[in-house]
């Protein structure tokens, strides 16, 4: 199968201080999803970043981790995604 490349930022001081970079280009496969994006990140940059980003299940983003497909707010782990697009995840707070 074919790779694709998409741009991965990171918007919350933990995720960064996990993966050790603000951004970052990363090859998956196509037709590739947020979900397998993620563990991709956790080869690279260890499990401590899949458990921020993941639930215990490893199926669906965490509560309260927010993640940006070129600008648009997602919540299933299983959005595709696509050669040149842009991912930011981030780490949103509760409550005030």
């Amino acid at each position: 199968m074919s790779c694709i490349r998409v741009r991965v930022s990171y918007a919350s001081p933990l995720i960064r201080e996990l993966a050790g970079v603000e951004s970052e280009e990363v090859e998956v496969e196509r037709g590739s999803t947020l979900r397998e994006l993620v563990r991709r990140l956790a080869e690279v940059h260890g499990e401590r970043l899949l458990t921020a980003l993941l639930d215990d299940a490893g199926r669906e983003l965490r509560v309260g981790v927010l993640a940006l497909v070129n600008g648009v707010p997602v919540r299933s782990a299983g959005t595709g995604i696509e050669e040149g697009d842009e991912v930011v995840f981030a780490i949103v707070a509760d409550g005030g």
